[in-house]
């Protein structure tokens, strides 16, 4: 795998786009080069980006690329364009690749010389604002409190999966009895990872149930849970 593979094959993307286009361009005007630019010099190059594409009449879109982890971000536009016209916005931008996405393919293409090298299908490759969900997973206590270990543990666990999210100290009743609980707050378009985090969590912290909600539906995931009907309850 050379360097520009290396860089870019795991790229993950985040589009607002009033229709979604079967074949169009991914440009960015950040960190020419390669190298990490002044956050202000970032934006004046994409300011100029756009307005070459109005001057262009190219229609256009935002788009944010992204490592897996989300710690690197770059606005970029989404551009109905000819792959020459996105080669030479990208080379005339400083750009060492840009991205284009065909149906269901999304290949990573060199500026300098039009090699292409395709991005493997994988979860969250491609998501779009509306599909996302804010989720709150309930956890209990062992004894009525959250020892530090526990709240520890629960930190790492969920980083394991998600790498944004907040935890925030409440109290809950449950059958009758008052105890600590901690509330997980994850926007996600991934139901599915949620409710085994959820297991995840609930059999380590060896508790009956652990409650989660998404818009106003609650479930609760049990030993006996079927997972598939409470993806389907969250999906509506």
């Amino acid at each position: 795998m050379n360097d520009l593979q290396e860089k870019f094959l795991d790229t993950r993307f985040e589009m607002l786009a009033s229709e979604r286009l079967k074949e169009f361009w991914v440009i960015t005007a950040w960190n020419p080069d390669g190298v990490v630019a002044d956050a202000a010099v970032n934006r004046v190059a994409d300011q100029n980006l756009a307005a070459e594409l109005d001057r262009r009449a190219l229609g256009r879109f935002r788009v944010f690329g992204g490592s897996p982890d989300g710690s690197h971000v770059e606005p970029g536009w989404g551009v109905d364009c000819r792959e020459a016209a996105a080669l030479e916005l990208g080379r005339m931008f400083g750009q060492l690749a840009v991205f284009h996405f065909s149906e269901e393919t999304i290949d990573l293409v060199d500026c300098r010389d039009g090699a292409r090298f395709r991005l493997l299908p994988c979860p969250g490759r491609v998501v779009y604002p509306e599909q996302k969900r804010l989720f709150t997973v309930y956890v209990g206590s062992r004894a009525g409190r959250f020892e530090p270990a526990d709240g520890d543990w629960l930190v790492q666990t969920v980083s394991k999966t998600f790498p944004s999210f907040t935890i925030q100290p409440s109290t809950g009743v449950f059958r009758g009895r008052r105890e600590e609980v901690r509330l997980i707050t994850i926007a996600t378009a991934d139901s599915r990872s949620v409710l085994n985090l959820a297991d995840e969590i609930r059999r380590g912290l060896d508790q009956e149930g652990i409650g989660v909600s998404c818009r106003g539906l609650y479930q609760r995931v049990c030993a006996w849970s079927d997972m598939d009907f409470i993806e389907d309850v969250f999906q509506g």
